[in-house]
C-alpha cells in the first residue's frame, strides 16, 4: 500500500512538471515569433532544470515499480498493468485518472515541441534567405588532397 501511495506521489510530481514544462512551451513559441532572444535563452535555461528533475523523477517511478514488481513477479509492470491489477478501487481511480492526464499533457508536449520546430525552422530559413540577399552564402564542403574541409559559414561571395 505504502508502495502504491509513492508511486502515486511520484506520478503527481511529474504531472505537474509536465504542465510547467508544457506552459513553457507555449511561452517559448511567443518569444520566438517575437524574436526575443533573451526570454528564450531564459526559458532554455528553465526547461534544462525541468528536465534534470523529470530525469529523478522518472528514477523515482522506476525504482517504485522495480519494487512493486517484486511482489507481482509473474508481470511486467506498467502503469496500466498496475491499474488492472489493483483491487482498491480508490487507488485504481487514481492511477488511472494521472495516468490519463499524463498521456494528455504527454500529447500536448509533443504538440508544442513540432510548433517550435515549425517556427526554428522558419525562422532559420528567413535568416539564411537574408543572408543569400545581402551576398553572404553559408558554408559548403569541398577536399583537397584527399581531405575533407568545411569553407566558413559567413563568407562573402560578392565584391563589396
Amino acid at each position: 500500500m505504502e508502495l502504491m501511495s509513492n508511486l502515486i506521489d511520484v506520478l503527481k510530481l511529474q504531472y505537474s512538471l509536465y504542465n510547467d514544462l508544457l506552459e513553457l512551451m507555449m511561452k517559448e513559441k511567443v518569444y520566438i515569433t517575437q524574436w526575443n532572444s533573451a526570454e528564450i535563452i531564459s526559458i532554455s535555461k528553465k526547461k534544462n532544470t525541468i528536465f534534470f528533475k523529470e530525469k529523478v523523477l522518472n528514477e523515482a517511478r522506476l525504482k517504485t515499480i522495480a519494487q512493486l514488481d517484486k511482489e507481482f513477479p509473474d508481470k511486467k509492470l506498467t502503469i496500466q498493468s498496475i491499474i488492472d491489477i489493483i483491487k482498491d478501487i480508490k487507488l485504481k481511480n487514481q492511477l488511472e485518472e494521472l495516468n490519463n492526464k499524463l498521456i494528455n499533457v504527454a500529447k500536448q508536449i509533443q504538440t508544442e515541441n513540432l510548433l517550435i520546430k515549425v517556427l526554428y525552422s522558419g525562422n532559420l530559413k528567413l535568416i539564411s534567405d537574408f543572408f543569400e540577399n545581402c551576398g553572404i552564402a553559408k558554408g559548403n564542403t569541398y577536399t583537397d588532397n584527399k581531405k575533407l574541409y568545411k569553407s566558413k559559414y559567413a563568407t562573402f561571395i560578392k565584391d563589396a
